[in-house]
């Protein structure tokens, strides 16, 4: 699994609110972009090619690798390796994929946690933990 987080020039990261079909999380808002990776991808092209996907961001923004852990839930066990960009544009979120996307401040963030997915709160726990240190 990869993950981006997607910043804007502010400071402030975008989040998708995932689309109420899914089967894990749906109608919870969600990190920028999230995946699998294909069989022969690196991280990196999977990263480029779901923000491709999800967001319609095709230029070929620097990506900054952050991090990488394993998530296991309830229902799901992952490897993740995230990344994180800066946009200066207005992503196009994928309809089929995506019911909404928006940029979050940290305030915000905070103040909503509750409707966020329990991987996005710990994506954002570990993002803040690197931005203090």
């Amino acid at each position: 699994m990869v993950h981006v987080l997607v910043r804007d020039a502010a400071g402030r990261l975008y989040l998708q609110k995932r689309a109420r079909h899914k089967d894990i999380q749906p109608g919870k808002w969600d990190t920028s972009v999230g995946g699998h990776v294909q069989p022969g991808e690196t991280t990196e092209q999977a990263a480029r090619r779901e923000m491709g996907e999800e967001l319609g961001i095709h230029e070929q923004l620097p990506l900054v690798y952050l991090h990488e852990y394993l998530w296991r839930s309830a229902v799901e066990s992952e490897y993740v390796t995230t990344y994180a960009c800066v946009f200066a544009g207005d992503p196009q979120p994928a309809p089929d994929e995506i019911d909404e996307g928006c940029w979050w401040t940290v305030a915000e963030m905070a103040a909503r946690s509750d409707e966020l997915t329990p991987n996005c709160r710990e994506e954002l726990r570990r993002y803040h933990a690197q931005c203090q240190s």
